[in-house]
């Protein structure tokens, strides 16, 4: 028998002591009884919530990523999952407060701004305004006399007095009017217009808006746009200052 042919006797006489050695090795290993709990690495209480427990799974998109937590209701299990890999992405379901990478680019709704400036900032309180010009008011109460011609015959401007000037907006003044010596009526008298409540000292008295001539009510010439809110609460404040005043911070 040469060189060659004792090699290959010898590598086949290995091949099957190897070979008989693995099956061997393996018949003992399929006899030796294996524990259940140890099988699934739970005892049985864990291993009975395991098969019992919810899960609450979110899918968190991160660029390509999806990353899905959950959250089995196992006892005094926390119930926060760090993701791999990803050491600033933190998910913690009990709350669902998700903290991002500070480079991750969020969005954010705006808020509402788009409210009322009285709502926010107080308004510009006004001066009191200047007196007319004897010449203005004598023509002012002529023009009255003529409007309420049909309640007061006869009346002429000597006979008309100038109650109040409450200031000059968009061409026009705001004024009240009386026939000197009438009577009058003690009662107030209050006016709702533009959100604002307007306190006149007498039910007799009419608070009205003078432009070219011609009169008509407070609450016509707001509505007909000759006077604005805030026309309205300049109005109000000259009317009743202290009422203002008293709300300002001292």
């Amino acid at each position: 028998m040469n060189t060659v042919q004792k090699l290959i006797v010898t590598s086949a006489i290995f091949a099957v002591i190897i070979t008989a050695g693995f099956f061997l090795l393996r018949s003992i290993a399929d006899n030796i009884p294996v524990d259940e709990a140890d099988e699934s690495g739970l005892s049985g209480e864990d291993s009975g919530s395991i098969t019992a427990m919810e899960t609450i799974s979110e899918e968190l998109s991160y660029g390509n990523v999806i990353y899905e937590t959950i959250a089995p209701t196992i006892p005094n299990m926390p119930h926060v999952i760090e993701v791999p890999n990803s050491p600033a992405v933190t998910v913690t379901t009990a709350t669902t407060e998700i903290t991002l990478p500070a480079d991750t680019e969020t969005q954010t709704e705006p808020l509402a701004t788009d409210v009322l400036v009285s709502q926010t900032t107080p308004l510009p309180l006004p001066p009191m305004p200047a007196p007319l010009s004897p010449e203005a008011e004598f023509i002012m109460r002529g023009d009255f006399a003529a409007y309420k011609a049909d309640v007061w015959s006869g009346l002429t401007a000597d006979d008309i007095t100038l109650i109040g000037y409450y200031g000059s907006y968009n061409g026009g003044s705001v004024v009240i009017l009386y026939p000197r010596d009438y009577p009058v009526t003690h009662d107030i008298q209050y006016m709702e217009v533009a959100g604002y409540t307007l306190t006149i000292t007498s039910g007799s008295f009419e608070l009205l808006f003078y432009k070219d001539s011609s009169f008509m009510g407070i609450g016509e010439a707001y509505a007909l746009g000759y006077l604005t809110d805030y026309d309205i609460f300049c109005i109000d404040y000259i009317m009743n200052p202290s009422a203002y005043e008293e709300a300002l911070p001292h």
